[in-house]
């Protein structure tokens, strides 16, 4: 507006000039100065502008530039997360396949051999096994020499011995005859050790075995005695009977429950549910 101020009054002073008379110099000169500074504010602003424009252009690159970096990173993200996803789909697919990470072990299905030809199986928990005197007995009067099978899964933690080394399990028969009672009590001195059982998982750095002990009482059948009762003594321990006439037990713990003779001694080691007592009639 200023620059345009400044010419209309040069261009009064030209008409001046030619109609008019002479216009002051003082006043020509002030408006010459005026529309120079006019022309130079101007040429300065364009400068400005210009600076601006360029600036503003250099910071749409800028952002250009990241945007195409964000795309980048966005695909890599999304590749990524494609892999993820194909990764899980396969961890899902081999927890599928290996049953025994799949599903919770069942006891059951590993001694199905066992129970088919059992005439009794006693199942122990571990809170059950950590009681003290603990014995398993079971009537066989008239049905002829058995057999009883301890069945157990344990975690071999390297520290000590086995479980099954460590054990003393002691297997007896009461039996009836014309005199009285008699008795004959023997200690399992050797338990089956196999890993091949679904305990034992690669991905713990520690082997889970499944112990067998057995013991067929048959001395006092085979001599015609009438057996009254077979028992298994897993914690603790018994007298042969209690003095009532009837084959009665008198168990006792002694050296407390932790005793590593006891079954009650080894809970930390033994898998919970897996404990067995199998009595089959031979």
């Amino acid at each position: 507006m200023r620059m345009w101020k400044g010419l209309i009054v040069l261009g009064l002073l030209l008409v001046g000039c030619s109609s008019d008379p002479p216009v002051n110099q003082a006043t020509h000169d002030r408006a010459v100065s005026e529309l120079r500074a006019e022309i130079h504010a101007a040429r300065d602003l364009l400068k400005d502008q210009t600076a601006i424009n360029t600036s503003l252009t250099e910071k749409n690159e800028e952002l250009v530039a990241a945007r195409a970096e964000d795309l980048k990173e966005i695909a890599n993200l999304e590749e990524k997360l494609t892999a993820l996803s194909q990764d899980m789909s396969d961890l899902r697919q081999t927890l599928i396949d290996n049953k025994s990470i799949r599903e919770p072990i069942d006891p059951k299905k590993y001694y199905a051999g066992v129970l088919e030809k059992a005439v009794r199986v006693d199942w122990y928990s571990n809170s059950e096994l950590a009681k003290c005197p603990l014995i398993s007995e079971f009537e066989i009067k008239g049905k002829g020499p058995i057999t009883v099978e301890i069945w157990f899964a344990a975690r071999e933690d390297g520290i000590e011995d086995s479980v099954g080394n460590q054990l003393k399990i002691f297997v007896g028969g009461i039996w009836r005859h014309s005199l009285g009672l008699s008795s004959e009590i023997h200690g399992i001195g050797r338990f089956n050790r196999f890993l091949d059982n679904p305990w034992n998982s690669t991905h713990d750095p520690f082997t889970t075995a499944v112990y067998k002990g057995s013991y067929q009482i048959e001395g006092a059948w085979a001599q015609g005695y009438d057996i009254h009762r077979g028992y298994v003594v897993l914690s603790g321990g018994s007298n042969q009977w209690d003095g009532s006439g009837q084959g009665q037990l008198a168990p006792f713990c002694s050296s407390g429950s932790m005793n590593n003779n006891y079954v009650s001694g080894h809970l930390a080691n033994i898998v919970d549910g897996s404990f067995i007592v199998a009595w089959h009639v031979d």
